[in-house]
C-alpha cells in the first residue's frame, strides 16, 4: 500500500483526482496523508514485532488507536487493519 501511495502521488499533481475504493474521491493531498497513516501504522507495529509480540499481544495493546477514529469505520475494521499490518512482516 505504501509503495502503491508512492506511484499515485508521483503520477498526480494538485488538480488530479483520485477515485479510491473505498469513500469520496480524494485529491494528493488525501493520498499525501492516507501514506503517512500507513507508514506511523508501520512503524509503530513493526518495533512491536521486532519486540517479540504476538499478533494477539499487539491487537490487544491497539497500537494505532489515535488513528482509528479518522481512518477505522469501526472497532473491527481496526482491528483488521492492525492484524495486516502485522502480517505485513511475515511476508519479509
Amino acid at each position: 500500500m505504501i509503495r502503491a501511495t508512492d506511484a499515485w502521488l508521483r503520477a498526480s499533481n494538485d488538480q488530479t483526482k483520485i477515485v479510491v475504493g473505498h469513500g469520496p474521491l480524494a485529491n494528493r493531498n488525501d493520498v499525501a496523508e492516507y501514506r503517512e497513516m500507513l507508514l506511523t501504522s508501520r512503524d509503530r507495529i513493526e518495533r512491536l514485532v521486532r519486540e517479540g509480540k504476538t499478533e494477539e499481544q499487539v491487537v490487544a495493546m491497539r497500537p494505532l488507536k489515535d488513528l482509528d477514529a479518522k481512518w477505522a469505520a469501526n472497532d473491527q475494521g481496526a482491528i483488521n487493519h492492525t492484524r495486516n499490518v502485522y502480517n505485513s512482516f511475515k511476508r519479509m
